[in-house]
């Protein structure tokens, strides 16, 4: 309720400024707004592109403002909740306004419910979405705590990897592809999901594209390939695999 009633202020705001000719073009009346709003904004076009985002949407998701206008609101959806997301969007653009809490997927892999409140058309083509994250004080202290302590383990130096090892997280991560096909994951979020350091993981990747199992998207994120043409040019020379592994003897 008081995420909907902040958009609704926000909205009027924005007619305001335009109606007294403080600002010409709505769009930038929309942008000066969202900018000094303390909630995560995000701002779509129809087919939920990010077109515009603030601050506290980047310090919600983990992406920065760059790396969010190159994704989607699919980006940001748990793949197993793709499904119903996609029916909520045209349920979205089609009654205009939405509100109620969603499973959002950050860039470090975790996944928060959060509260939002969103209005379809604000602008012909241009949909707005606010968000605020679900957890409370101590909850947001705790992750904090956890997220420096991740940051302090990653900085250590990675176990030395063995052959063995290596092989048994790369049947992790073939396996967790099978599950779920249509799966894209970073290798930020590889790491934290196997427990392993950058360079392991990076190798690993670097093997499961060579074999043709995964392919890179623009996004840089890793997919299971589905068909032979596309494993065809998904595989790098094999030049570029040798290199992971001798980079990550050579660190060690």
């Amino acid at each position: 309720m008081v995420l909907r009633a902040q958009l609704t202020d926000l909205a009027e705001h924005v007619r305001r400024l335009v109606h007294e000719r403080k600002v010409c073009e709505p769009d930038v009346a929309l942008r000066q707004v969202l900018h000094q709003v303390p909630v995560a904004a995000l701002v779509t076009d129809s087919s939920g592109l990010f077109i515009f985002t603030n601050h506290a949407a980047s310090t919600l998701t983990g992406y920065s403002a760059a790396e969010l206008l190159d994704l989607s609101v699919w980006d940001l959806t748990p793949y197993s909740k793709h499904h119903e997301a996609e029916r909520l969007w045209r349920v979205f653009l089609d009654e205009h306004e939405q509100s109620g809490e969603c499973p959002l997927l950050t860039k470090n892999g975790r996944i928060m419910t959060t509260p939002y409140a969103a209005r379809a058309h604000v602008l012909p083509d241009i949909h707005v979405s606010i968000l605020r994250s679900g957890e409370g004080p101590r909850a947001g202290l705790r992750r904090q705590r956890m997220a420096e302590r991740a940051a302090g383990l990653a900085a250590e130096e990675e176990p030395r990897p063995t052959p063995v090892h290596a092989a048994s997280i790369t049947q992790r991560i073939r396996a967790e592809f099978l599950e779920m096909p249509g799966l894209w994951l970073t290798p930020h979020q590889l790491q934290w999901l196997c427990g392993v350091g950058p360079a392991m993981c990076q190798a690993v990747l670097d093997t499961l594209v060579g074999d043709g199992f995964l392919a890179l998207n623009h996004h840089g994120a890793y997919g299971q390939v589905t068909d032979v043409a596309n494993r065809m040019r998904a595989r790098p020379a094999k030049a570029t695999v040798a290199r992971s592994w001798q980079r990550i003897r050579r660190q060690h």
